[in-house]
């Protein structure tokens, strides 16, 4: 989590951060910068994800990152993809901010 807090912090240049919950998960509670695409509709939006130098996902727990990160990579051959370890649950639990 130290690291994904230090990406954030630094923003690389072509680099996306991307929560993969559902909207109303999302709408609850998120890290600020990070963008909600659901992993139900992660095939939508290739196309804007492929423009990306890096792209970090995460979710709740990690199950869904997980399966996001295999379809981005395996189905739809992205490249540079990252499974942040955790999720918005570990996020919280080491008292790090959401809005």
């Amino acid at each position: 989590m130290q690291e994904f807090k230090r990406l954030l912090k630094e923003r690389p240049k072509g680099s996306v951060f991307v929560d993969v919950r559902t909207p109303e998960e999302y709408a609850h509670s998120h890290i600020e910068g990070i963008i909600n695409i659901p992993v139900t509709e992660i095939s939508e939006h290739l196309e804007e994800l492929g423009k990306y130098d890096a792209i970090y996902v995460h979710c709740r727990a990690g199950g869904r990152a997980g399966r996001a990160c295999i379809a981005l990579v395996d189905q739809y051959n992205l490249q540079n993809v990252y499974k942040v370890d955790g999720g918005i649950d570990t996020w919280v639990e080491e008292g790090l901010p959401t809005i």
